[in-house]
């Protein structure tokens, strides 16, 4: 059920809403400003097993303890998808996955108290049950935390690293040597990663399905192993890779393998040509001359 920006519905009608759904699983509460601490005890009260999925944006008031029993109530949470934490902090991150038993699947945007011991409670409760793991907006999450988490949850199958300012190719490196079924990878302005993380992904994660490297410094040299290995490579986005300006044989073969592909609208230009020319050469061999006339519209 989506209430999604709802701004005149209480804690008591959401209370009510769930009570009254018998097969309820799923709720989106995101852009609610309702929910303080006592908001959350009395929507989520009484849920027991019955939601499965929860999106809420921390936006009225919640301390961490408040988020924690709140969220303590919904016995049956396995997917937790939460906008503005800034009222969490690390303990906050071991109490919500220890009294949050089936937890597999997590989203936490802009958690900018997070340290390196959020993600040890994480993998430390989670571990093997941990399937799904977004972590947004913090400068103080480091490349040893993300190690040790791929180590200890060896059934991630998609993890979303986006503007963690301290990630660098190390965290790569541990992802393509612990997670090689790993089907999803998403990182966005981390200017610390370079072609030789995406390398090593590219070249021990040949199961990526989904791969993301917004704002990050990597060049088309990253991208021949990813044309090489990714055969089942379906969605990539590379906005805003500044050193990615010329279209090249390997960036054709990724951007006519992938249903949706994210450039900057330059490089897909580039492509379309480079796609024209490679034709002509086909059909009439590069040792002969082809007039092309392009009209731009």
């Amino acid at each position: 059920m989506n209430l999604e920006s709802c701004d005149h519905i209480t804690p008591r009608g959401v209370a009510a809403v769930i009570g009254s759904c018998e097969r309820l699983e799923q709720i989106d509460l995101t852009g609610l400003r309702s929910f303080d601490d006592d908001g959350l005890h009395e929507a989520f009260a009484g849920v027991g097993e019955r939601l499965n999925v929860v999106n809420l944006s921390l936006m009225g008031g919640a301390t961490g303890e408040g988020i924690v029993r709140g969220l303590g109530h919904i016995k049956g949470l396995e997917r937790l998808w939460l906008q503005y934490c800034g009222a969490l902090e690390d303990e906050h991150v071991g109490m919500l996955t220890r009294v949050c038993e089936k937890l597999k699947d997590l989203y936490f945007l802009d958690c900018r108290k997070f340290t390196d011991q959020a993600m040890l409670y994480i993998s430390n409760h989670l571990n093997t049950r941990l399937t799904q793991l977004t972590i947004g907006i913090n400068d103080l999450i480091t490349d040893h935390s993300i190690s040790t988490l791929v180590r200890h949850c060896p059934n991630l199958r998609s993890i979303t690293l986006a503007l963690l300012r301290n990630i660098s190719d190390s965290a790569l490196h541990a992802i393509a040597t612990h997670l090689p079924n790993i089907t999803e990878f998403g990182v966005f302005s981390a200017h610390n990663i370079t072609d030789a993380g995406v390398t090593s992904l590219a070249t021990n994660c040949k199961n990526l399905e989904r791969l993301c490297l917004y704002d990050c410094n990597v060049s088309s040299a990253g991208l021949i192993p990813v044309a090489s290995n990714l055969e089942k490579l379906e969605y990539i986005n590379i906005e805003h890779c500044e050193r990615i300006q010329e279209a090249t044989p390997e960036l054709l073969v990724i951007w006519k393998r992938c249903d949706d592909f994210l450039a900057n609208r330059a490089l897909i230009r580039a492509l379309h040509h480079y796609e024209f020319i490679c034709a002509a050469a086909d059909m009439h061999g590069v040792d002969k001359p082809v007039h092309l006339t392009f009209e731009f519209v």
